[in-house]
């Protein structure tokens, strides 16, 4: 079964500030998705830049970002991501039934395929 990854999300997807009460502050960005049979929330602490930063070490020895990203049509990094995931009794009881029907499926296939010309 394929699953969505924290990868697949950021920077691709948009966080809406606006959903949030208080509205979230711009340098935050919070997603949600689920990922086999748990809930996941990801926050990331960005930080904007006019230009895309050097890498390396930077002028006063400060560690420049190793990953630097376009979103919001800005230049950004990630300066620290916090990830929650948590398992739900339900969606992993509809995973097992999946898997389930999912092997009796290909039993079956099998079993038509012995009758194939």
């Amino acid at each position: 079964m394929a699953s969505v990854t924290a990868s697949r999300v950021f920077p691709e997807k948009i966080c809406d500030p606006e959903i949030f009460s208080p509205r979230l502050p711009e340098d935050l960005a919070v997603f949600f998705h689920i990922t086999e049979a748990a809930l996941v929330a990801t926050v990331y602490a960005l930080q904007y830049h006019n230009s895309p930063p050097q890498r390396g070490v930077g002028i006063l020895g400060g560690k420049v970002p190793s990953k630097v990203y376009k979103y919001k049509d800005r230049t950004t990094s990630v300066i620290d991501c916090v990830m929650v995931e948590s398992p739900d009794p339900r969606l992993t009881e509809v995973l097992e039934q999946l898997k389930l029907v999912e092997r009796l499926c290909m039993e079956f296939r099998t079993k038509v395929g012995l009758f194939e010309i």
